[in-house]
């Protein structure tokens, strides 16, 4: 919505500290997670700047990139398939939540004129 980079890290880091504030039960992983998901989309959004798809794929990647935190910290003896099915899914779910409904939010925002 702000269009600036660098937002999305430090939403990420807020997110993080706010979830870890209220017990996680990832403790201070969660910390982690949330800022390499506010640096993925800002590094999307970097790339993909006058792009119309950045939203969308940014909400994808940014989704995988908290299974592989979660792969690379806390869950290293599960199967490889498992964690196939749990990027595909985080990619599928981070464009429908984070991307389609980030994007229409934000056009109904920029339509009130607020």
């Amino acid at each position: 919505m702000t269009r600036k980079t660098g937002t999305g890290t430090i939403t990420g880091c807020l997110k993080g500290l706010v979830e870890m504030v209220l017990f996680s039960s990832l403790g201070s992983t969660v910390i982690m997670i949330s800022v390499m998901q506010g640096l993925v989309v800002d590094l999307v959004y970097g790339t993909l700047k006058g792009n119309s798809v950045w939203p969308y794929l940014s909400g994808g990647l940014s989704s995988m990139s908290n299974v592989a935190v979660l792969q690379l910290l806390l869950m290293s003896r599960t199967p490889s398939w498992f964690f196939a099915i749990m990027y595909v899914s985080a990619f599928i779910l981070g464009i429908l939540f984070s991307g389609l409904i980030g994007v229409r939010v934000t056009r109904t925002v920029s339509r009130m004129n607020l």
